[in-house]
């Protein structure tokens, strides 16, 4: 018997024989969507923490350089001010050598300091802030030192006026020779030229034309004296020397001596007990008259 819708049936076909179902092309769009947007989350965060992890690591090299600068501030601080044997108590021939000594102690401390810094960074930023402030250190180094080789120079050069003046006090006629011996020494010790080897003169060179003053004067030698008091006698009161105190000193000197000579002249023509304040009265009778 035929079939009686007149139409043939065919068998179903399996699915996905020819093609995927609509929907599915729906679901895998977003899933690759989302995997990109994970992946650009995940990228996101991931630059994020490497950003912070750099920040945290800047800050920690900061921090152990700033730490390690103000451990050697303060042991260099200490090394300069302790009052038991700091640099800087160190005077006269004390501080020779004091500029080599803190270049070294400088050198010590900065070293024992970078071995604290974990960070190759920080520490060669470490090395270069160090070396700036050690050579602040040895700017004060220098200037203490030369300050003291300038006292001690100062020092003996006083010794030396002193000396010179008492031989010349001795040795008056020495005095021209001697002023020019102790102002080749005293250039060389202080390396003065020009201005400034003059203004040494002038502060004290006087000293030693007064000590002649005073040296022909102990020689009874009263020209002589007055002749230097009249020729240099500016020069010793630039140097500091009171020309009228020593004019006076010389006078009376000189008139003690006349009594005294006249006296024993008197005396060794047979006058006994010769009164010298008579003889001194006479003396400077004498001198007024002729004064007059």
């Amino acid at each position: 018997m035929g079939n009686p819708f007149g139409k043939t049936r065919t068998a179903p076909q399996a699915a996905g024989a020819q093609g995927a179902s609509p929907s599915s092309g729906v679901f895998g769009a977003g899933v690759a969507q989302e995997v990109q947007r994970t992946g650009a989350v995940a990228a996101q965060l991931g630059g994020q923490a490497m950003s912070l992890a750099k920040q945290i690591q800047e800050r920690r090299d900061a921090l152990d350089i700033t730490r390690a600068l103000n451990d050697g501030q303060e042991r260099m601080s200490k090394a300069f001010y302790d009052p038991d044997g700091g640099y800087l108590t160190r005077k006269m021939g004390a501080a020779d050598g004091l500029y080599d000594e803190v270049g070294q102690q400088s050198d010590t401390v900065g070293n024992e300091l970078r071995e604290s810094i974990k960070s190759q960074r920080a520490r060669e930023m470490f090395d270069q802030r160090w070396g700036q402030q050690s050579q602040q250190y040895l700017g004060v180094a220098a200037r203490h030192q030369m300050a003291e080789t300038e006292n001690e120079i100062n020092s003996e050069l006083a010794r030396s006026l002193a000396h010179t003046a008492a031989d010349i006090e001795m040795n008056p006629e020495r005095v021209t020779v001697a002023a020019e011996m102790l102002g080749a020494t005293t250039a060389s010790l202080k390396h003065l030229s020009g201005p400034d080897a003059a203004k040494w003169q002038a502060d004290n060179i006087g000293k030693l034309y007064a000590a002649a003053a005073r040296g022909y004067a102990n020689l009874n030698q009263w020209d002589a004296a007055e002749a230097v008091l009249n020729e240099h006698g500016e020069a010793m009161a630039v140097a500091g020397v009171n020309t009228s105190a020593l004019r006076g000193t010389i006078a009376q000197q000189r008139e003690t001596e006349t009594v005294a000579g006249l006296a024993n002249e008197l005396e060794g023509l047979g006058f006994e007990a010769v009164d010298s304040e008579l003889v001194r009265r006479g003396v400077e009778h004498s001198a007024a008259e002729a004064d007059f």
